[in-house]
């Protein structure tokens, strides 16, 4: 029978406020995933990103 590892995990307090997202967009290679959160405000031509994930497409997919 396999026996499953225990992972400890840290979370900084700053990280565990969160940041408010209401946008994001997907761009990706054969080799990466960048994925961008960021707020869009409405009667404002842009959106300010506040936050950036890059991953490898294995790992993009689990996320899926």
């Amino acid at each position: 029978m396999e026996q499953k590892k225990k992972l400890n995990v840290k979370l900084d307090e700053k990280v565990g406020e969160g940041v408010y997202s209401n946008f994001f967009m997907i761009t990706n290679s054969i080799s990466e995933f960048i994925i961008d959160f960021g707020k869009i405000v409405p009667g404002l031509p842009s959106a300010k990103i506040n936050s950036r994930i890059i991953t490898t497409p294995q790992h993009a997919k689990q996320l899926l």
